[in-house]
């Protein structure tokens, strides 16, 4: 995995999406088998969670006319980055 937070998160979801796309967890250790509903349900989730990690990448190269001058912003909300949105998909994937 990268450095950097933005692409760890999204490495970190690609995996989720892959394993479930794949079939290789049909069933929880906690919750016991798994319905195709229950799958579709979570890949709905990490889609979205794809989506709002995309929303709120940073800006190309990092570099944006704002203070000071060389900030890396992220595209949807502007704020310094890694934003909160980011830091909580963070937190949600294990990436921090």
């Amino acid at each position: 995995m990268s450095n950097d937070i933005h692409d760890s998160v999204y490495d970190a979801i690609e995996v989720r999406i892959d394993a479930l796309r794949s079939g290789a967890p049909a069933s929880g250790a906690e919750t016991g088998a798994r319905t195709q509903d229950d799958v579709d349900a979570e890949l709905g989730k990490l889609e979205a969670d794809k989506a709002h990690l995309l929303d709120h990448w940073k800006t190309h190269d990092g570099v944006v006319g704002a203070t000071p001058p060389s900030a890396v912003r992220a595209r949807a909300c502007g704020q310094a980055q890694p934003c909160p949105h980011v830091l909580g998909l963070a937190q949600t994937y294990g990436v921090v």
